[in-house]
């Protein structure tokens, strides 16, 4: 019978498992083998985030048509310095949930997938990953995270890892206005390595696990204005998970 798909089949299951381990007769990989969050913003709660605004006129809202689930903020004041953020919360939108924390023995990766409206050099930064609480992410790096970010006044893409205020980092290239990347750090435990990619394109690594951070992180992503204008950052997706 056709099926229309070149599918390899398993009818009795897959573990991950040794056979008399608890899950050992489980048909699906072990659960739980990663804590991660993962958000394809098809709805936005704002008390599930510390939300932080410069500006009156600053939203954060999904995007109407944004398919597959998109979230935006747009600084919409015309302000040169305007800056939003928001860091998930662990309490209705008054604390930063900070409960991911990196280990040099366990694998990790942070991705995302978004766009901003204004890509040149002094028009607009933006961050997005893991960091510490902070309500500036932009406008001053957070002392410690693992994250994505355009300096406002610059247009390169950054994959960083900082820790104390020290960051090691892989250019990932120049953005360019109103168009999607993906972006993605990987930690293996195995060798010590952040590995950085963009649009499924190794980039870059480094091989210092004693640069990067160890002490907890939420979930965060933030937007400044560097020139008087309407500025927009669309984020599809968001996703951090660590190896238990």
């Amino acid at each position: 019978m056709p099926t229309g798909n070149d599918t390899t089949r398993f009818p009795s299951g897959v573990t991950n498992s040794a056979d008399p381990a608890p899950f050992g007769n489980h048909v699906e990989t072990k659960p739980f083998s990663y804590y991660e969050y993962r958000n394809d913003f098809f709805q936005y709660t704002a008390t599930d985030w510390v939300v932080t605004e410069t500006a009156a006129g600053t939203t954060q809202t999904i995007v109407a048509a944004g398919e597959g689930g998109q979230f935006a903020i747009t600084n919409v004041s015309a302000g040169a310095t305007d800056a939003s953020s928001i860091q998930l919360s662990s309490d209705g939108g008054t604390t930063a949930g900070t409960q991911f924390l990196w280990e040099s023995g366990k694998d990790a990766v942070i991705a995302a997938r978004f766009k901003t409206s204004s890509a040149a050099a002094n028009t607009n930064g933006l961050l997005i990953g893991l960091a510490i609480a902070d309500t500036t992410p932009v406008a001053s790096l957070p002392l410690n995270g693992i994250f994505f970010y355009k300096a406002s006044a610059a247009a390169s893409l950054i994959a960083s890892v900082r820790k104390a205020g020290t960051s090691t980092s892989v250019t990932l290239g120049d953005v360019v206005a109103d168009t999607f990347v993906d972006a993605v750090l990987y930690y293996t435990a195995i060798d010590g390595t952040w590995r950085a990619y963009l649009d499924g394109t190794f980039v870059g690594s480094f091989s210092t696990a004693s640069v990067s951070p160890v002490v907890a992180m939420t979930p965060t992503i933030g937007f400044l204005n560097a020139s008087a204008v309407a500025h927009v950052l669309t984020v599809d997706y968001i996703y951090c998970a660590k190896r238990r």
